[in-house]
């Protein structure tokens, strides 16, 4: 069986969410690798953990969350 993509994602959230947030990305199987001041959580977890994620977000957030994800880039591509 073929390991699902890991996808960087990065996430805005309001400080008062950011705790679930984070805990919900572990539950995921993802790995936050920052959160930082204004609140951007960034971090990487599995494609299919992504399933219905921004409904998820919104939802845990009051509407208030965002987030992207991307493919992560290798060293030397731009």
């Amino acid at each position: 069986m073929r390991p699902d993509a890991v996808l960087q994602v990065e996430i805005t959230v309001p400080l008062a969410f950011e705790a679930d947030v984070v805990r919900d990305l572990e539950r995921r199987g993802g790995s936050v690798t920052r959160a930082d001041s204004v609140r951007v959580i960034k971090g990487s977890v599995p494609s299919d953990g992504l399933v219905d994620y921004g409904a998820e977000l919104r939802s845990m957030t009051a509407g208030r969350g965002t987030y992207r994800a991307y493919a992560p880039q290798s060293p030397g591509s731009a």
